[in-house]
């Protein structure tokens, strides 16, 4: 994954998730970070010095994944016989699971739901201490 500063000011890309800390130090404007992913999970990113930045990148190991349109439908195609766990997971509203059946040439719809648990995204700053809220 490459981390491009595409800004007028600088960044400090970090993380402290289990399956992948990082911390790409402190780069200027212009300049790119690129770092592999080789664990599953999901990993949220942080900008030390910007607290209200702010994204989340969930690493498959599978190529049966997809993002919802505006109204919150999907649909995942190629998928082979079985049966399976659907997820969800949505950054304000946590994630929820249905266990499905796939069956050959049928098109399958599922009901899914997750209700808005939070309006911000609470973390840490990459030395473990509470953010300090807000840039300004």
């Amino acid at each position: 994954m490459i981390f491009p500063n595409d800004d007028t000011i600088f960044h400090n890309v970090f993380s402290l998730c289990e399956a992948c800390p990082i911390d790409l130090g402190i780069y200027e404007p212009g300049e790119s970070k690129t770092l592999p992913f080789e664990k599953t999970g999901l990993v949220g990113i942080y900008c030390n010095i910007h607290p209200d930045m702010v994204a989340a990148i969930l690493v498959l190991s599978n190529p049966y994944f997809t993002v919802t349109d505006p109204d919150g439908f999907f649909a995942i195609t190629g998928v082979p016989e079985g049966s399976y766990a659907i997820r969800t997971w949505h950054e304000f509203g946590g994630e929820s699971r249905k266990q499905v059946l796939i069956s050959k040439d049928a098109a399958h719809a599922h009901s899914l739901q997750i209700k808005k648990d939070r309006g911000t995204i609470p973390h840490k700053n990459k030395f473990g201490k509470p953010s300090r809220g807000a840039y300004r």
